[in-house]
């Protein structure tokens, strides 16, 4: 849980986006790379937004797409 208390900040919205998905699984489509990329850039791309990226500890850092991405 987050709580943030100011009478002098803007609302926050915090927005749980899906992973980028490289490969499709089941009745997803054919182009879900694009299409998760595409919606984690029309958020990351707002001058106001702060992103926090997550990463599971086992992953190797240097071929993770979302360290990629935040560059």
């Amino acid at each position: 849980m987050l709580n943030v208390f100011s009478p002098h900040c803007p609302n926050l919205t915090v927005v749980d986006l899906p992973g980028i998905t490289s490969i499709p699984v089941g009745d997803q489509p054919k182009n879900i790379y694009e299409v998760t990329r595409d919606m984690a850039f029309r958020y990351i791309k707002e001058p106001r937004s702060i992103i926090l990226c997550v990463i599971p500890a086992n992953q190797d850092l240097s071929t993770s797409e979302a360290l990629k991405t935040m560059r």
